[in-house]
Formats: C-alpha cells, sequence, structure tokens
C-alpha cells in the first residue's frame, strides 16, 4: 500500500481520517439498537442465533430448517460480536456491515487520495457515507455491505498491481476476491473480473492477465471458499449443490424456483438515482467529466469502468433488487467527489457553474417546502383545522390515518423541534442554491450537514418513535413468559420470523392434514395465531381455545390460544 501510506503521511491526512470516523461512528454506530430487525435482517440474525446456540456453523438455519442462502462469512463475523456481546441482538447483527460500511468509506478516502487529490478524496468519502442506500445498508444486518467491501479492496489491490508491477498486490487481489466469494458465492470473483477485462481491453493490455497468475489466484480463491465449503459439502451434499445453483445461475438466468425478484431491465435505472440521493443530482455530469477527461489518467478510467460494467452485469440478470447494486457505490461516489473536486478548484474545461446551479435547484426547491413546513407548523402547532396533520391526513387511508393520529398522540411534544430543524434545513438548501456559484468549497458541504442532520434525527429519534407502533417484542416477551420452553407451540397460517427471533425459540408451522392432533386431551398446546383466524382455529381443532395473551398495534392484531384454561 505504498502510494496510500506516502499521502497519508502528509499533514493534515490522518487527521481526515479521524474527523471520517467520526463521521461514520455518528452515522453508522450509534443507532443500530434503535428499532427492530426488519424481515430480512431477521433472517440472517436467525441463522446467526442457530450458530450461536446450536453450533450450525457451516449450513446455517432458520427456525431450524436450512437457509438458502450465501456463504457465511457474515453470519461468523456476527458470531463474533454475539460471543463478545453475550447474545444475538440488533446490534452484533448489524456490526459487521456498519464496520464494513466505515471501512469503505476508509478506503475510497486512501484510494482517491493516493489517485487523484486530499479534496477529491474528501469529498468522495462524505458523498460514500451520506447517500441514502449506503447509510440504509450501513444499518442493516444483510451481506452486501460486506461484500462491497472485499469487491473494492479486489479493484483497490488490482490496481496499485497493475500500476506497480508487484507481486504482492496481485495475492492481496486473489484474496479479497476469495473472501468476498466468502461473503456472497460467485460474485465475490466475477464483479471484479467484469470491470477489470473491459478496462485492459480498452487500455489494449489484455495479455496483463497473465502476469498475475491466474492459476494461482483461482488456487487461492478455492482454498479460501473450501473453508466453508468442504464442510458444508459433508455435512449436506445434496440440498448445498441445490442452494449453490439455485443462488447463482438459476437466479442470474431468472430460472430459480425460490423468490426471483424479476424485474425489467431498466430498473437500475431510478434504483440508483433514489439510492444515491441527494448525490445523484450530480450523477449524469459525473458519467460525462468522467468521460471527457477519461485521457487524464488510468485511475479515472478505472472508475468509470467499474461503475459501468458493475451496473450492465447487474442489469443483464434476471433477478433484481435495489442492494445487489451497492457495489458500485463507491465508483458513484470517486465519480462525484472527482467531478466536485475539479469544480472547487476551479476548472476551466467546462463551464460546470451552470449546470450545478441546475442540478442544485430541486435541492433549493425542497429547501423553500421545508421552510414553509416547518414555520407553518411551529405558527400553528395546536393541531386546529389549518395545521399541517390536518392537511395530511385527508390524502392517507383509513389505517394510516389512525396511526398517524396515534403517533402524534405519544410523541406530538417533541415534534416543534422536529420542526425546527426542518426549517434549519431548509435555509441550509436555500444557501445552497444561493451561494453555489461564489463561495463553491463552503457550499459544497452545506448538503453533508443538511444530510448528516437528516439522518441522525431520523436515526435516533423518529425510527426509534415509529418501531414502538410496529414492534413485536412486547408480544414476544409475553410468548416467553407465558409458554414454558418444553411446551409445544405453532404458527397458523404462516410463520413470523420476527416472533422466533425475539421469542429465542423454535416455532414450526402447523402443517398436519389432522388439525386437530394437535391438541389431544393428554397435552398442552400453545398457537399463535392473527386475531382475524380465531373463529377458525376453534373450529378446525375441535376442543375448546382459550386465548392466553393478545397484541395488537395500528398494523396487525395476534393472539397466543391453548387448548388448556391457564
Amino acid at each position: 500500500m505504498g502510494p496510500i501510506m506516502l499521502k497519508l503521511k502528509e499533514k493534515n491526512s490522518i487527521y481526515w481520517l479521524v474527523a471520517l470516523a467520526f463521521l461514520c461512528g455518528m452515522l453508522f454506530l450509534s443507532s443500530l439498537q434503535s428499532y427492530d430487525l426488519s424481515k430480512r435482517e431477521t433472517r440472517e440474525a436467525l441463522a446467526v442465533y442457530e450458530m450461536v446456540n446450536h453450533g450450525d456453523f457451516f449450513l446455517p438455519k432458520i427456525n431450524g430448517d436450512t437457509l438458502r442462502t450465501k456463504p457465511p462469512l457474515f453470519h461468523w463475523m456476527a458470531c463474533l460480536f454475539s460471543f463478545a456481546g453475550g447474545k444475538v441482538d440488533e446490534w452484533s447483527a448489524r456490526l459487521p456491515s456498519a464496520l464494513a460500511a466505515t471501512a469503505g468509506v476508509f478506503c475510497v478516502f486512501c484510494f482517491a487520495l493516493a489517485v487523484f487529490d486530499r479534496r477529491t478524496a474528501l469529498l468522495s468519502a462524505i458523498i460514500l457515507a451520506t447517500n441514502v442506500k449506503y447509510l440504509e445498508m450501513a444499518n442493516k444486518a444483510r451481506v452486501d455491505m460486506t461484500l462491497t467491501l472485499f469487491v473494492f479492496l479486489a479493484y483497490l489491490f488490482f490496481y496499485f498491481g497493475y500500476k506497480t508491477r508487484r507481486v504482492v498486490y496481485f495475492q492481496a487481489f486473489f484474496i479479497a476476491m476469495g473472501v468476498a466469494s466468502l461473503t456472497k458465492g460467485p460474485l465475490g470473483f466475477l464483479l471484479p473480473f467484469a470491470a477489470i477485462i473491459p478496462f485492459l481491453m480498452v487500455r489494449k493490455e489484455v495479455g496483463f492477465l497473465r502476469e498475475i497468475g491466474l492459476g494461482k489466484g483461482a488456487v487461492i480463491i478455492l482454498a479460501i471458499l473450501c473453508i466453508w465449503l468442504v464442510p458444508a459439502l459433508l455435512i449436506g451434499r445434496g440440498e448445498l449443490l441445490d442452494i449453490i445453483y439455485q443462488e447463482t445461475i438459476a437466479r442470474f438466468l431468472g430460472t430459480t424456483t425460490h423468490q426471483g425478484h424479476y424485474e425489467p431491465f431498466y430498473y437500475y435505472l431510478p434504483q440508483i438515482l433514489g439510492g444515491l440521493a441527494p448525490w445523484s443530482l450530480f450523477l449524469p455530469l459525473a458519467l460525462y467529466w468522467g468521460f471527457k477527461n477519461v485521457k487524464k489518467g488510468d485511475a479515472l478510467l478505472f472508475v468509470l469502468i467499474w461503475f459501468v460494467s458493475t451496473f450492465i452485469f447487474f442489469s443483464l440478470s434476471a433477478g433484481k433488487r435495489a442492494d445487489y447494486l451497492l457495489p458500485l457505490y463507491p465508483a458513484a461516489a470517486l465519480l462525484i467527489g472527482k467531478l466536485w473536486g475539479d469544480f472547487i478548484q476551479g476548472a476551466k474545461e467546462f463551464d460546470l457553474r451552470l449546470y450545478f446551479s441546475i442540478s442544485s435547484f430541486p435541492i433549493c426547491l425542497v429547501g423553500v417546502v421545508c421552510l414553509a413546513i416547518g414555520l407553518f407548523s411551529l405558527f400553528n402547532f395546536t393541531f386546529s383545522d389549518f395545521s399541517i396533520p390536518s392537511m395530511v391526513k385527508p390524502f392517507m387511508v383509513t389505517e394510516d390515518a389512525l396511526a398517524f393520529d396515534q403517533f402524534l398522540a405519544l410523541y406530538g411534544t417533541w415534534l416543534p423541534y422536529l420542526f425546527s430543524l426542518i426549517c434549519f434545513l431548509g435555509l441550509l438548501a436555500v444557501g445552497h442554491f444561493v451561494g453555489i456559484r461564489k463561495r463553491k468549497g463552503t457550499y459544497a458541504f452545506s448538503l453533508l450537514v443538511a444530510m448528516c442532520l437528516s439522518l441522525a434525527v431520523a436515526g435516533r429519534l423518529i425510527l426509534p418513535q415509529v418501531n414502538k407502533m410496529v414492534s413485536l417484542k412486547p408480544f414476544a416477551d409475553a410468548i416467553k413468559k407465558q409458554v414454558p420452553e418444553e411446551a409445544e407451540l405453532y404458527f397458523y397460517d404462516r410463520v413470523r420470523l420476527k416472533l422466533v427471533f425475539y421469542s429465542e425459540r423454535h416455532i414450526p408451522l402447523i402443517s398436519h392434514p389432522n388439525f386437530s392432533d394437535y391438541f389431544g386431551p393428554e397435552k398442552t398446546t400453545y398457537l399463535i395465531t392473527p386475531e382475524s383466524y380465531l373463529e377458525e382455529v376453534k373450529k378446525r381443532s375441535g376442543v375448546p381455545m382459550f386465548t392466553v395473551a393478545s397484541f395488537k398495534n395500528f398494523k396487525s392484531s395476534y393472539l397466543l390460544l391453548s387448548n388448556k384454561n391457564q
């Protein structure tokens, strides 16, 4: 890492890393336990729970069934934090993603510092840390952020190996791909080569592939994969091979028998614009600026091909989800950071000021709206007939309107502070638009301030309060209290993974055609069911059913039933 270390020794570079660490801590680490796990997060957390409590380290499971997922590196990392913390919870399940996101921000800073300049490095790191999708995935117990980190390390090691011809970089390149493959299968090496081969073709140096030692590299990747693959094959060969096929080739071709997430080829266009917000306003010009200046250095060409090839690769896949695009976000941050860096420095090749003013106009418009909402709400905070809530509720469906009333009743006292923050963000947005043509450096960071404040408030204030309205934890606590560990407990209708995780036990789904067999007179059986199915359960069970506990929030209501009166 010679080029990076030389740059880091320059004045103030280390201080900027410390500042970035503080920023990442505020955005990625401060709210890991502020809200419950989502449905998809719960799948990963349950796999970790099975590893920690039942030793299923090579074929992760959920609720006692084999989990059809990718290799378990992410789960192993979460296991380490769970052992350290003494339990599997939101903190230990999400911490691998938060740390990987922080490391990704550092890597973007270091890469841009080595190949561009300090201003571009800082801007690129900030843009990566403060876009919507990267922040979202940094706070989720999902494998995508871990994959993104190691794929980016593969890009970084390859580029420095290409520039220096040092063998150690190529070895690190293959190790990074091997670890990435241990996170999400073949994507760990397919994504890097999908960018590297076009890059070498453009440079007319395809023969360079012979210099990096593909044979030895394949052995390194396979050796790392075998850490998981060999034990997993010994435990469940046939099932594992089906999992690998369904989650790789079949998902890409659109022939999987599992949930495929099939979307049209243009699906990712709005996804990247929304996920990269607010910086996506500058993505079109960043791409134009990159292609315009591509002859000025290999680094810019490499980042451009990295972005474009990754986008095309995922667009060609039949199975699509917005989260899959995460490995191209560092490239997008580098391109936009380079654009902003050249703009602040006063690039003469192209008059950027007009485009920046046009691109910033939506930010200004949002700022005006925020000012209007904030001031109007502060002056009409009694929730009168002309208040913001009364104006919004007519556009809501009945269920959402009732939830909104409940939210206001519980948490309305701190809303004036929220509206004050909205006013401040509005002023920042308007100031950004007004001042961008004069004090470019200062107003480049107004977006940063607005994003950090917004994201911090969302993570620390709004989401925790909303979570209280939808959380299933109180019902899970009632289940743990009312149902003995040795008792039989089942789901009716479908499995709720959140209740499985937070009640800390296996809860199978009743599937036997003879429903009444579960409720024999000699045993006590418990059943979790939506309240709407109560009469159906009573009819099918053939015995009296007694309500042990009930739970209701604005989204749903559940009952804990038993064939014995408690």
